[in-house]
């Protein structure tokens, strides 16, 4: 019989996981600010 899977266990499984660049996220960061702030201009909000 095999033992049941935890939910604090580990799940890696063998697969490597690579980080993002800190540019990628900085630019994925200031996309969404930017689409926040200028959101007003597109629903015509005065």
């Amino acid at each position: 019989m095999t033992k049941p899977q935890s939910a604090i266990e580990g799940q890696s499984h063998g697969r490597k996981v690579e980080m993002g660049s800190n540019r990628s996220f900085g630019l994925v960061f200031a996309a969404v600010f930017a689409l926040v702030a200028l959101a007003p201009l597109w629903s015509g909000a005065e």
